[in-house]
């Protein structure tokens, strides 16, 4: 079995929530000690996600999953999207990159219900994205000859075709 397998396949029997939140792996801590200090944001923008997660009842409620589990059912409700949702698009779509490059840099560094659909709709609305997309019309191959390509058909083609004794015949 491959790792990755074995790693989604192998849940703990026991998660020991309370022991992790009091007692947490030194070496893990630098881990993410680590990570949030590589962070390509200024300590502005991550407190701003900072609350934004707070205020947010989707991130709450996956913040909930993580440390209680996932349910059994699955939860069907409407959720509220966070506020920083409109600020994001327009920081993605600065560029004008076209919706495959917006797409791939959002799920870099965020993620939405929906985050696909509004950058789709966002971009779709946009004049200088609009004015300068590739056109996804095909031109059609004009049938017909153009003069040269007559003459040299006839007086090329039996030569190379038909090897010397054409060519003799050719020349006389």
């Amino acid at each position: 079995m491959y790792l990755s397998d074995t790693l989604s396949r192998a849940t703990m029997k026991e998660t020991g929530g309370d022991e992790i939140h009091h007692n947490p792996d030194p070496e893990m801590l630098n881990v993410v000690h680590s990570v949030s200090k590589l962070l390509p944001m200024s300590e502005s923008r991550f407190k701003q996600f900072q609350k934004a997660t707070e205020e947010d009842k989707e991130l709450q409620m996956l913040f909930e999953y993580f440390k209680k589990g996932w349910p059994e059912k699955k939860v069907v409700q409407k959720i509220c999207y966070h506020t920083t949702k409109q600020d994001m698009l327009m920081l993605i779509h600065e560029a004008h990159l076209g919706i495959t490059k917006c797409k791939s840099r959002a799920r870099e560094l965020m993620y939405w219900p929906g985050i696909s659909r509004d950058i789709e709709d966002l971009i779709n609305k946009c004049s200088i994205c609009e004015k300068f997309q590739k056109s996804r019309t095909k031109k059609t191959l004009e049938q017909g000859r153009s003069e040269g390509s007559a003459n040299c058909a006839t007086t090329l083609g039996p030569a190379f075709s038909k090897g010397p004794a054409q060519l003799t015949e050719f020349t006389n």
